[in-house]
């Protein structure tokens, strides 16, 4: 089975419905939230969502800081590889 990681920065919200969508669109896939620190875990998974929201709790440059984190690199190197992308 094909599985969704819905990722969860610090801040962000609606993690929780877009997995229940996915689960409900996608019932042959599936979905997980997975919490921004736990990158040992997203090479298992086959597309990435990131959910919505204000990482970092909207602090400035959170967009900075996001994208610099540890876990935008493995999901960059994972797309790389063909996997899909959202958020």
């Amino acid at each position: 089975m094909k599985k969704v990681a819905v990722i969860q920065f610090p801040g962000t919200n609606c993690e929780h419905e877009t997995k229940r969508a996915v689960d409900h669109f996608l019932p042959e896939m599936g979905a997980d939230i997975v919490r921004w620190n736990e990158t040992d875990r997203l090479a298992s998974y086959d597309a990435f969502i990131i959910a919505g929201g204000f990482s970092y709790e909207d602090r400035g440059r959170s967009g900075v800081i996001a994208a610099n984190d540890p876990v935008m690199k493995v999901i960059t190197k994972e797309a790389e590889k063909g996997k899909p992308v959202l958020g």
